[in-house]
């Protein structure tokens, strides 16, 4: 719980804020997987939202509810901020761009790609996790337009694509 506590959930949300063109807060980039320059980033998002959510579970600590409250708030702007530009579909979220997504589709491999879609499940994880412990409504109404997404991008693929 100290860890989390004393974490700054800005540096968790850096790389989402900088795919999305908006202003870098305070938050500083990680590093390893979720460096700015990995085809990972974004995934420890994803661990964190749902670190918040079970340590909110357990403890009922406020502070962490105010951390898990802060993350959909800021999850939810760069969301919207993604759907008002014409290169993003609609419900889109990510630390950086769809190029993955098509990508992978167009039968690229690692190195090349990484796993869009696994870093896209530990975010989808942490937002049904922050729903379910934190009672927050809004993690479950990005989840859902998450999902709006994938199934407007898989529906048009070939059998033999998915």
């Amino acid at each position: 719980m100290k860890f989390l506590q004393q974490s700054n959930p800005d540096d968790y949300l850096y790389n989402f804020r900088q795919a999305a063109g908006l202003p870098v807060v305070s938050g500083h980039p990680l590093i390893g997987w979720d460096a700015p320059d990995s085809l990972l980033r974004g995934h420890t998002t994803g661990h964190y939202l749902s670190a918040l959510a079970l340590c909110y579970a357990a403890t009922h600590d406020s502070k962490i509810l105010k951390k898990a409250t802060y993350m959909i708030s800021s999850l939810t702007e760069i969301q919207n901020n993604f759907s008002k530009q014409l290169k993003f579909h609609e419900g889109y979220l990510g630390a950086y761009s769809e190029k993955q997504f098509d990508e992978l589709e167009a039968g690229a491999t690692y190195p090349n790609i990484w796993a869009p879609y696994y870093t896209l499940h530990k975010i989808l994880s942490g937002l049904i996790d922050i729903y379910h412990y934190c009672h927050n409504q809004p993690a479950l109404s990005v989840a859902c337009k998450i999902g709006d997404w994938v199934n407007e991008r898989l529906s048009k693929l070939s059998y033999k694509k998915t």
